[in-house]
């Protein structure tokens, strides 16, 4: 069976990322593999505000964590109802690009899909967007959706 990763961040390019993943993955009979990179960087206050609000404990870890498994728990969603027979996840931390490389590796995947532009477009101008670094080091054809 092929396999697909998708990242996700929450961000809009990361949506349509994941629209595109599902229409292959169903076309194709594929795996969808889906993957949150929590960052290492501390997040910005109103994330911390919002963890309080919520009672998330407001640590970094705590609150990358809560969100990276809102966000799976909706892709999982989204593509079981659009009919995606397979739907995995998986979280990794730190280097967004690292860890979704890795997991394209250690499946041996036939393609990753990813959003041109995430949350961190600003450091991603200083140092490499994490499409960029996809596209240079994955072992399979890397799909950037716009």
């Amino acid at each position: 069976m092929a396999s697909i990763v998708v990242a996700v961040d929450g961000s809009e390019n990361a949506d349509r990322a994941l629209e595109y993943a599902i229409d292959y993955a169903k076309r194709y009979g594929a795996a969808l593999h889906a993957i949150y990179v929590e960052p290492e960087m501390a997040p910005p206050r109103a994330l911390e505000q919002y963890a309080r609000a919520e009672h998330i404990p407001d640590t970094p870890s705590a609150i990358y964590h809560a969100i990276g498994e809102s966000l799976l728990d909706r892709l999982v969603d989204r593509a079981e109802d659009a009919g995606v027979d397979k739907v995995e996840r998986h979280t990794a931390h730190g280097d967004a690009a690292k860890g979704i490389v890795d997991l394209a590796d250690r499946l041996d995947a036939d393609a990753v899909i990813l959003g041109s532009r995430g949350f961190s477009e600003m450091r991603g101008l200083l140092l490499g967007s994490v499409s960029m670094k996809v596209q240079a080091h994955a072992p399979c054809t890397v799909i950037t959706v716009r």
